[in-house]
């Protein structure tokens, strides 16, 4: 039962989704973004479920979390795929070299994704996960979608330039107007 869901389920997302993507263009823009947040959620969802499989917890929740958020990664991978074989289409006629980046970058993230997947995959239906197993996705998701770096004093540009200490001048001094300086 639970084998023909998800055949029905990549059915529609190969079907529909297609569809809503050249029919809002809003949508289209979103989805690098929106795949970006399932990445990082996901992240978050296995550094705790690795965290408690350490202390000896009971994991099983957060490998259903898991896998859910992965159907939904699922979603955004079938869409990304599709989009990049319309921009292919579109840019052939660039010159090779731009072509072979574009293709070197999407064929990156979508290995990536789809060792994420397999990963997943590869979780038996009892949701019993082997430390390693959780090392490995982690280190895949990290490198999907790295830590943020905290921004120093908020989120103003920082560049260190590296100037020589100076000492304070201390010649010529000034008389505040207060005391008869700078009089007209």
């Amino acid at each position: 039962m639970l084998v023909l869901e998800g055949v029905v389920q990549r059915f529609l997302l190969r079907l529909v989704f297609p569809v809503l993507m050249f029919c809002s263009p809003a949508f289209g823009d979103e989805l690098e973004k929106d795949l970006s947040l399932d990445l990082r959620e996901s992240r978050a969802i296995a550094a705790a479920t690795r965290a408690k499989s350490y202390r000896g917890e009971q994991i099983s929740a957060e490998v259903v979390k898991l896998k859910t958020q992965a159907e939904k990664i699922r979603a955004g991978l079938l869409l990304l795929q599709e989009r990049y074989k319309t921009r292919v289409s579109a840019n052939s006629s660039l010159n090779g070299q731009a072509l072979d980046r574009q293709d070197a970058t999407a064929g990156g993230l979508i290995k990536a994704l789809e060792e994420y997947l397999a990963l997943i995959d590869a979780i038996p239906p009892d949701n019993v996960v082997a430390p390693s197993v959780l090392d490995r996705l982690l280190s895949v998701l990290n490198a999907l979608a790295p830590p943020k770096k905290s921004t120093i004093l908020g989120s103003l540009p920082y560049k260190h330039l590296g100037y020589p200490a100076k000492e304070p001048a201390t010649s010529p001094v000034v008389t505040p107007a207060y005391k008869g300086g700078d009089a007209m």
